[in-house]
């Protein structure tokens, strides 16, 4: 009963010393993921530094520079395990207010011209020694 059916939760309790990137393994225990939920919305310390990591990996994946690029990702560019966990701890809008309270956020520009962004992002990775490319987005 104690892991109930997850090597996931297993891996968790029994080895506590090290840092678990869980939305990293394949499947992701609702239970975790709940937990988090959880301590979050208690303002648990440790609990904001696993979702800050979490976010901060998603910003390397999804090559976000400045807090504007949020607008121009859209889920499809999220990959499924990392969709999953935003949805199930309150959404995008949600973590981002959280976690960046002093910028000013337009909401409904989330999500605007996530391919123009999926373009200019695959451009740069393909001539990355081309000069300063140049956004009016």
């Amino acid at each position: 009963m104690k892991y109930i059916n997850s090597s996931l939760l297993a891996i968790l309790i029994d080895f506590p010393e090290h840092f678990w990137s869980v939305w990293k393994f394949k499947r992701m225990s609702n239970g975790w993921v709940d937990m988090l939920q959880t301590a979050l919305n208690g303002n648990d310390p440790v609990a904001e530094t696993v979702a800050r990591i979490y976010l901060e990996e998603l910003v390397e994946h999804l090559k976000i520079t400045k807090l504007t690029d949020w607008y121009r990702v859209s889920t499809s560019d999220i990959d499924y395990r990392y969709r999953l966990l935003i949805k199930q701890i309150g959404g995008l809008q949600n973590i981002l207010a959280r976690f960046f309270p002093h910028h000013k956020w337009n909401y409904s520009l989330l999500h605007k011209r996530s391919t123009q962004r999926r373009l200019l992002t695959g451009m740069v990775d393909l001539f990355p020694d081309e000069g300063t490319c140049f956004s009016p987005y």
